[in-house]
């Protein structure tokens, strides 16, 4: 489902986005605080996307849902967001281009997706793991309401997570 926001289009993931993507997941600075490497390719980045855009684990217990974020004025990718849906509960993360950080965009497609997360799924709760040294989006977090749950030391991130109730309470329109 496309999503659009005051300053954003959010598009499902498809494998036609490595192209546009591949630039972007090049620079090293997104990796600071991510447990993974940038794609080697955009073939290999093309067959990721074609995996995920199927929507759902191999297993049928998980929906995958991903959207790559364009600017609405001129249509240039920032970055994408993906959510790990397993009813009653859905996990989150996004990454954004880092010319693009701090301008409020992270917030801004959080609000919408997950507004729309929890309407579509009747979620509980969504949640998200935070590298605990990557302190913007800890704040992110901490802006758009989710609350520290725990510490996982073996990760070493912080997990932060909010109920559908407290949601709407705070971003009911």
């Amino acid at each position: 489902m496309m999503i659009e926001t005051h300053r954003l289009r959010c598009e499902p993931l498809s494998a036609s986005h490595a192209d546009a993507m591949y630039p972007l997941l090049k620079n090293k600075q997104i990796y600071t605080y991510l447990p993974e490497e940038p794609p080697n390719s955009v073939e290999e980045l093309r067959s990721r996307y074609k995996f995920l855009a199927a929507g759902k684990s191999p297993d049928g217990a998980e929906h995958w849902l991903n959207w790559i974020l364009f600017l609405r004025q001129t249509g240039e990718p920032i970055g994408f967001f993906q959510a790990t849906v397993r009813p009653p509960c859905c996990s989150f993360a996004y990454v954004l281009n880092p010319a693009f950080w701090r301008h409020g965009y992270a917030t801004e497609a959080s609000i919408a997706i997950i507004t729309q997360l929890f309407h579509r799924f009747g979620l509980a709760s969504v949640r998200t793991e935070i590298n605990m040294r990557n302190g913007a989006s800890i704040a992110l977090a901490k802006r758009i309401g989710l609350t520290f749950v725990r510490h996982d030391a073996e990760e070493q991130d912080d997990i932060f997570e909010i109920t559908h109730s407290a949601w709407n309470e705070l971003h009911a329109k």
